[in-house]
């Protein structure tokens, strides 16, 4: 019985944080909200859909510590996300379990556009640190991952998006940290 309670305390975080950051695209990186809901602007409809998952959570603190220090933890790292402002913008923890993640790094893009500053950067000569610094190995991985992703889209009839793409990566990383951190009571039923 317990179990099931978990099960299911867990299932409905993760629908609310999924419901949440499957909104990144169309609130443009949350920087307007959802034309349904009576807020104004993006940060505050994150911040109260952000207070309304805590209080949905907090009716379930009553679990094992370790399950409560997860299910915090999980939060604290979706609210650093929302407030970085940056992409990918997630915590390392993210990036170690899903590293498509770090193909979204403005390290990439530094390098394409700059490539006397990255190598400075790369090389400690300068006092800018990168969260990433990838070789060529990792471009062409990069390339081949967007290609696919333009393909996909196109083949589903959607347009391909850059944001678009970044928000089904952080989908997945969700669906993985949920399985990394709850696989134990949560089982197959996260990949349904």
């Amino acid at each position: 019985m317990n179990e099931r309670i978990n099960r299911m305390a867990v299932g409905i975080i993760y629908e609310e944080l999924h419901g949440l950051l499957e909104q990144y695209a169309e609130t443009e990186c949350y920087n307007r909200a959802p034309a349904e809901v009576p807020e104004s602007d993006g940060l505050a409809y994150v911040k109260r859909r952000m207070a309304e998952i805590w209080r949905i959570a907090a009716a379930w603190l009553s679990w094992t510590p370790v399950h409560t220090r997860k299910i915090v933890r999980i939060l604290l790292e979706v609210e650093y996300f929302l407030r970085s402002y940056e992409c990918p913008g997630v915590v390392r923890r993210w990036k170690e379990i899903d590293p498509a993640l770090n193909y979204f790094d403005c390290a990439f893009e530094l390098m394409e556009k700059s490539p006397e500053q990255y190598e400075r950067i790369r090389m400690g000569l300068s006092n800018l640190r990168l969260s990433c610094y990838p070789d060529q190995k990792w471009v062409e991985q990069r390339k081949a991952y967007f290609e696919a992703a333009r393909e996909r889209l196109k083949d589903e009839g959607q347009a391909y998006s850059e944001d678009e793409v970044f928000q089904d990566e952080l989908l997945r990383a969700l669906t993985l940290v949920f399985q990394v951190d709850f696989g134990d009571i949560w089982g197959q039923s996260l990949a349904g």
